[in-house]
C-alpha cells in the first residue's frame, strides 16, 4: 500500500460501487439430446457455489441467480455472463424468482417452472436460463436445460444459513437428483461484483512462518493507527511479502492505538472484531476498490497462491465477519488465531505464529512535544484537593490556573507516581472567580510579541500547552510523576484541543469534566469532583491594578521559594511583596507572593528572590 491509500478510507465509507446489471449464461448449442454422464450415482452432488446474486432493481419480482459446480476452479465473468470451467467438470445454473427478505436470503420452498418468463411470479424459475452443463475437453460446453415441469426444492437452515437444493434431471433414461448442500452468500447484481477469483470452500491454515506488520499511519476517521498484518505459511521476502512457493497469505487490516513516534511502533496484542469505523481493536472487512487505475483488494482477506503453467495465480476469500487475536510470546515472536466467515459464507480458520518484521515506510510521523504513548484516563484518587492561582491579565483575559496535583511536590500521594493536570483558564477580566461553563482550548496561542501587538483571547477559553522560549512547558498540560522516583516527570502532554466543563455551586467544590487532546492526538479525559484551595484572595484583586492586593494573612517564618518550569511559587508568604534581582543587583520583576510568578521572559541564570526579610537564591 502507498501512503495515499489510507486517506481513501473516508471516501470509501461515503460512496458506493457503480451500478451493474445481471449477465446470465446461456445454454451452449442448446443440446436437448441425452448426455453420457460419467457417474453411476443416482444423486449427483454439486460442491462449490460459484455465483449467488440477486437483482431487485430490474424485475417486478426479484431474480436470484445461482451457479453451482463440481470444480473449485470454475469462474464466472460478471461482465459477459460467461463461465470458465475446468475440463470434465459440471455446473448447475438456477434462474429463480422470489421476494427478497430484509436480511437478503433465498426463501425456502418449492420453485416451479414459469409459464411466462417475462412475467415472473414468486417461487418460480425460468427454464430458458436454468440448465445442467458439461465441459467436455473436446467439444467444449454442452448444455441440457432442466426438465419442464420438474420442481426445484430449496430448504434453508435458519440457524446455520446453509442451503439444501435438489432437482431431478433425466439423462439417457436414468433420473438423477442434482443436489447441493452448503452456504450461499447473496450479493446484489446491481453492484459491481468481484474482479479477483474467490475461494469457494472452507479454509483451514496454519500460518507458522511469521509475517510483516506494515504501519500505515493515523487515520482521520477515528484518530487510531492502522496496520496491515501479513502472515504466511511458506517462506517469503520480508521486505515486500512475496511468497517463495505455493501457500496461503493472510492479510488483516487492523485499527489500534495511534503511534506517533517511529521507535514506538510494535505489533499490537489484542482481540480484534469486525468494524468499518476503524475503532480501536477492530479489523476492516474486505472490498475491492479502484486505486490509481487498478482494482485492488482492500481490507482483510486470505489469498491462496498457486503456480499454474509457470505463472502465479491467486484466489481470495474476502473476510466478512469474525474475530482475530494477537498474543505476544515475550521472546520476540507472536501468535494468534482467526475465526472468520468469508463474503461467500465459507469458514476461514487460521492459527499463526512466528517473528513479525516491522515496516513503517508508508507512515508519516509528525513532530510533537507530547511523549505519551496512549490515551490517558486521569486518576485523581490520590488527591484530596486542587489549587487555584491568579496569574494576571494577558491577551485581554484574566488567567486563573488550576492545578490538580502539585507540580512542585506539595501532594504526598503522587510524589512517587501519579497524574497531574494544569489548566490555564482564560476568563473575563472583571471575573475574580472561575465561573461554571464550557471552556474550550483556544484555536491560536499568541506569543509574547503578538500579545504585545494586541493579540487577544476570548473569555471562557483554555490556553494551549507549549514550550516557551526558555524551553519550559507552560499552559494547559498533563504530566505524570514517574513511579518510585520523587517528583520526576516521565510523561507530558500539552493540550492542543478539547474542552473542560466546569460546575460549582459554592466556588469551593468544583466538578471538572475533562476532554482534552494533546498535540500528538492522544486523549486526556477524566472527572474531578473535589474541593479546590485558593492560593490568592479573589476579593483583594483590583481591576485597575492587578498587582494591588491586600494581606491574606501570612507567616514570616518558613518562607519557601519553589521553581517549577518557568514559574515561581512563594509558599508561606501570604500576599507579601516579592522582588526578583539578577546577579548584578538589578531589579527585574516585582509582584506579590500569592500569585504564580511567570519568569518566561527572563533569561536563564541565577536570581535572588526577596520576600519581606528573606532572600533566596534560585536558578532559572
Amino acid at each position: 500500500m502507498k501512503k495515499v491509500l489510507l486517506p481513501l478510507i473516508s471516501l470509501l465509507l461515503t460512496f458506493g460501487a457503480s451500478a451493474a446489471t445481471l449477465k446470465k449464461a446461456r445454454a451452449a448449442n442448446q443440446q436437448m439430446k441425452p448426455m453420457a454422464i460419467e457417474s453411476s450415482y443416482e444423486e449427483f452432488p454439486f460442491t462449490y457455489p460459484i455465483v449467488a446474486l440477486y437483482d431487485d432493481a430490474n424485475y417486478k419480482v426479484p431474480n436470484f441467480y445461482v451457479i453451482l459446480s463440481t470444480s473449485a476452479d470454475t469462474k464466472y465473468d460478471g461482465k459477459t455472463g460467461t463461465i470458465n470451467a475446468a475440463p470434465g467438470s459440471y455446473t448447475l445454473i438456477l434462474d429463480l424468482y422470489n421476494n427478497v427478505p430484509e436480511q437478503v436470503y433465498l426463501p425456502s420452498g418449492t420453485y416451479k417452472t414459469l409459464d411466462d418468463p417475462d412475467t415472473p411470479t414468486p417461487f418460480g424459475y425460468a427454464s430458458d436460463y436454468s440448465m445442467f452443463n458439461l465441459y467436455d475437453p473436446e467439444s467444449g460446453q454442452i448444455s441440457l436445460l432442466l426438465d419442464q415441469g420438474q420442481d426445484v426444492v430449496i430448504e434453508r437452515n435458519e440457524e446455520t444459513g446453509y442451503y439444501s437444493i435438489s432437482t431431478l434431471l433425466e439423462i439417457e433414461g436414468d433420473t438423477y437428483n442434482l443436489t447441493y448442500n452448503g452456504p450461499l452468500a447473496f450479493s446484489s447484481a446491481t453492484e459491481r461484483g468481484t474482479v479477483y477469483p474467490q475461494i469457494n470452500h472452507d479454509v483451514t491454515a496454519d500460518l507458522n512462518m511469521g509475517g510483516i506488520a506494515f504501519y500505515q499511519g493515523v487515520t482521520e476517521i477515528s484518530s487510531n493507527g492502522v496496520s496491515y498484518y501479513n502472515l504466511f505459511d511458506v517462506s517469503f521476502d520480508r521486505t515486500n511479502g512475496r511468497m517463495d512457493s505455493e501457500g496461503y497469505n493472510l492479510v488483516m487490516m487492523v485499527a489500534h492505538k495511534r503511534v506517533v513516534k517511529k521507535a514506538d511502533y510494535q505489533v499490537m496484542p489484542g482481540t480484534y472484531t469486525k468494524a468499518t469505523n476503524l475503532d480501536r481493536d477492530t479489523w476492516y472487512p474486505a472490498r475491492e476498490i479502484d486505486y490509481m487505475g487498478y482494482v485492488v483488494p482492500f481490507g482483510s482477506y486470505i489469498r491462496e497462491m498457486k503456480i499454474v503453467g509457470g505463472e502465479r495465480t491467486y484466489s481470495y476469500a474476502y473476510l466478512k465477519e469474525g474475530t482475530f487475536t494477537v498474543e505476544d510470546n515475550g521472546d520476540g515472536t507472536y501468535k494468534g488465531t482467526l475465526d472468520a466467515v468469508s463474503t461467500l459464507g465459507y469458514s476461514v480458520k487460521c492459527t499463526w505464529s512466528g517473528e513479525i518484521t516491522l515496516n513503517t515506510d508508508n507512515a508519516t510521523f509528525p513532530t510533537t512535544i507530547s511523549d505519551l504513548t496512549d490515551d490517558v484516563e486521569l486518576d485523581f484518587s490520590k488527591l484530596d484537593f486542587g489549587r487555584i492561582y491568579h496569574n494576571g491579565i494577558s491577551g485581554g483575559c484574566r488567567t486563573l490556573v488550576v492545578d490538580l496535583g502539585s507540580p512542585t511536590g506539595q501532594d504526598e500521594g503522587i510524589q512517587y507516581g501519579g497524574d497531574l493536570l494544569r489548566m490555564e483558564f482564560l476568563v473575563d477580566p472583571k471575573d475574580h472567580l472561575l465561573y461554571p461553563g464550557l471552556y474550550t482550548v483556544v484555536p491560536i496561542r499568541w506569543n509574547s510579541n503578538e500579545l504585545a501587538a494586541g493579540g487577544t483571547y476570548e473569555p471562557m477559553s483554555l490556553n494551549k500547552g507549549y514550550f516557551n522560549g526558555n524551553g519550559a512547558q507552560v499552559g494547559t498540560r498533563y504530566a505524570h510523576f514517574e513511579n518510585d522516583r520523587y517528583c520526576v516527570y516521565d510523561m507530558v502532554g500539552p493540550a492542543e484541543a478539547g474542552s473542560v466543563f466546569v460546575e460549582t455551586d459554592d466556588f469551593e467544590n468544583y466538578k471538572f469534566t475533562i476532554d482534552l487532546e494533546d498535540d500528538a492526538g492522544f486523549k486526556i479525559t477524566g472527572v474531578w469532583d473535589k474541593p479546590i484551595v485558593y492560593c490568592y484572595n479573589p476579593e483583594s484583586i483590583n481591576d485597575d491594578d492587578i498587582m494591588g492586593v491586600e494581606e491574606i494573612g501570612s507567616d514570616s517564618n518558613g518562607i519557601n521559594v519553589v521553581v517549577e518550569g518557568d514559574n515561581l511559587f512563594i509558599l508561606n508568604a501570604g500576599n507579601e511583596a516579592v522582588a526578583l534581582y539578577d546577579v548584578y543587583g538589578r531589579l527585574v520583576l516585582t509582584t506579590t507572593a500569592d500569585k504564580m510568578i511567570s519568569t518566561a521572559e527572563l533569561a536563564k541564570g541565577i536570581y535572588v528572590v526577596k520576600v519581606k526579610n528573606t532572600s533566596v537564591k534560585v536558578a532559572l
